[in-house]
Order: C-alpha cells, then structure tokens, then sequence
C-alpha cells in the first residue's frame, strides 16, 4: 500500500485512543465515520449534525476530497465553494 495503512486498526484513532486511555486511565471508545467523497462542507453541513451520541471530544479530519476536487480556501473562502 503506498502511504496510509492496511485497515482502521493501525490508524492514528486507536493509537491515541490508547494513548489517552493510558494516560488518564480511563476507558476510550472511538469510531470513525466518513462517505466517499465528502468535503469538508458536507462534513460540516450534513455529517457532523447526524452524531447522535455526546462524545467528551470530537476529531474530526477532513481535507483530501477538497484537494482532489480543486476546492481552495484562498479562491474560494472556507467552506464556500459551489463544487465543494
């Protein structure tokens, strides 16, 4: 596989669910959730209104579907692209 990882499993979520759970000696769940070609403004507008749950923290990491649609902040202001 050229960059990434093979599965969630080895991801960087349940590295630093770890982490914290360590630290804090707390439990730590996490998940991850995402839709093929999402933008950051449908993650803003659409997905991060349908979590149900109350989680203490949220990471959220989008940004790579914006790159490969030529969405660009600078052009365009944040979020405000027609094709993003």
């Amino acid at each position: 596989m050229l960059g990434g990882v093979d599965g969630q499993s080895k991801g960087i979520m349940p590295l630093l669910a770890a982490r914290v759970a360590k630290r804090t000696g707390r439990p730590v769940a996490w998940r991850t959730v995402g839709k093929l070609g999402a933008t950051a403004r449908r993650v803003r507008y659409r997905m991060i209104g349908d979590i149900n749950d109350r989680p203490d923290v949220l990471i959220v990491c989008v940004g790579s579907n914006d790159m490969l649609a030529g969405c660009s902040v600078r052009e365009n202001g944040p979020l405000t692209s027609p094709r993003c």
